[in-house]
């Protein structure tokens, strides 16, 4: 089970499409998730989310155009909590923490992390509910 407060490393799915893990350059390294393009997502099952929960924060990098990185429940077109915008960071190893708003989340649920844009939208290595 995930604590949705922890910070959680995107390469810890538990499965995925379209994604690939590669090895991050990122502060701790270990692996990010990349090759992302319009509706690729990966799957955390039962992540729990206490009450109280209103942003998002994940580490972020793209050589591209970038695109959006919305939070689903239960399915990847499920119930959208929350998005954040993966902006184009100067490389595919540019990290940068981008941070969102969330609404509509408590309790134990399969999380889909979908990737909005065109191609090669960018690569995450973690994110954290707060």
């Amino acid at each position: 089970m995930f604590d949705a407060r922890s910070q959680i490393q995107a390469s810890s799915f538990n499965s995925a499409s379209g994604l690939q893990t590669e090895g991050t350059t990122d502060t701790l390294g270990g692996y990010n998730v990349g090759y992302a393009d319009d509706r690729d997502y990966a799957v955390y099952q039962n992540v729990n989310f206490p009450s109280g929960i209103t942003s998002v924060r994940a580490r972020v990098a793209s050589a591209s155009s970038g695109g959006t990185l919305e939070f689903r429940l239960d399915g990847p077109t499920g119930a959208l909590i929350g998005s954040v915008a993966i902006p184009n960071t100067g490389g595919w190893q540019r990290w940068k923490t981008v941070s969102g708003s969330v609404s509509g989340a408590t309790g134990l649920h399969t999380l889909h992390l979908v990737f909005r844009g065109t191609t090669s939208i960018g690569n995450v290595n973690w994110f954290q509910f707060y």
